[in-house]
């Protein structure tokens, strides 16, 4: 663009100049949400039989639990077996009748696995294995039923 005044023209470059930065700065920030964001996301895709935590939006759990106050409501019920593939990432879960809720997803490792951690110790015995006494421990697991729990070896 040529023009007779040397400030225009020198406000016109300026002003070009200042528009390609700031072009560039917005793709920069972009691409470092979109990094960041990739990185607190995963690609999972469940197969029939796997066990997934179902998450309800606080306003529509009136029909799974009845609350007064919506804000300190469990988010996440479960966890459920996959009945079913619908669609990509559409499943048919299969419902039980006790529901239990928690207010956050349980620990995952760095897999995607749960992290499967004691929650009380409710008895100990001795049992004999190859001419050794060996200690065991009555251990229930978290997010699961007392009648769930398990021995484990002490050590």
């Amino acid at each position: 663009m040529q023009t007779k005044v040397a400030t225009v023209e020198d406000y016109m470059r300026d002003r070009k100049r200042m528009d390609e930065l700031l072009q560039h700065n917005l793709k920069a920030a972009q691409e470092r949400m979109k990094k960041y964001a990739g990185d607190h996301m995963s690609e999972r895709e469940f197969q029939v039989g796997d066990w997934v935590y179902l998450r309800l939006q606080p306003y529509r759990q009136s029909s799974v639990m009845i609350r007064n106050n919506t804000k300190l409501s469990a988010k996440y019920f479960g966890p459920y077996s996959i009945e079913e593939k619908i669609g990509k990432v559409a499943c048919r879960l299969r419902l039980g009748h006790q529901i239990t809720p928690i207010l956050q997803l349980p620990d995952t490792d760095e897999k995607g696995q749960i992290r499967v951690e004691p929650m009380a110790l409710l008895s100990r015995r001795m049992i004999k294995r190859k001419n050794a006494a060996v200690t065991q421990w009555l251990i229930q697991w978290w997010g699961a039923e007392r009648a769930e729990a398990t021995w484990e070896d002490a050590k």
